[in-house]
C-alpha cells in the first residue's frame, strides 16, 4: 500500500478550498445582481408609514398578541412581571 505524502493531501486540500471559494464567489455575485434586480422593479415599492399609526394598526395589535403568548405573557426585562397591565413585551421600572 502507497502512502501518500502529506504536502500532496495539503496540496489537494488547497484546490478544493480555491474551488469552494470560487463557488461561493459566484453565488454571491447572483445574489446581489438578484436583489438589484428586484430592487429596481418599477412594481416593487416599499410603503412608507407613519410610526405612531402603525403602532395603533390592527395588524401591529395582532403581531402583539401573538408575540406577548409566545413568551408567555411575561415581561422580556422582568420575567416575574405578568403583562395584564402592560402593552409592550417588556416594562421599566423607574427607582427614584
Amino acid at each position: 500500500m502507497v502512502k501518500k505524502k502529506p504536502w500532496k493531501i495539503l496540496n489537494l486540500l488547497k484546490k478544493l478550498l480555491l474551488i469552494f471559494l470560487r463557488i461561493i464567489s459566484i453565488f454571491l455575485l447572483w445574489l446581489s445582481k438578484s436583489i438589484i434586480y428586484l430592487l429596481e422593479r418599477p412594481d416593487f415599492q416599499v410603503q412608507k408609514v407613519d410610526y405612531h399609526t402603525y403602532i395603533q394598526s390592527p395588524q401591529w395589535k395582532a403581531k402583539g398578541k401573538i408575540f406577548k403568548k409566545k413568551v408567555g405573557n411575561r415581561c422580556q426585562v422582568f420575567p416575574w412581571v405578568q403583562l395584564k397591565t402592560y402593552a409592550i413585551h417588556h416594562c421599566v421600572r423607574l427607582v427614584g
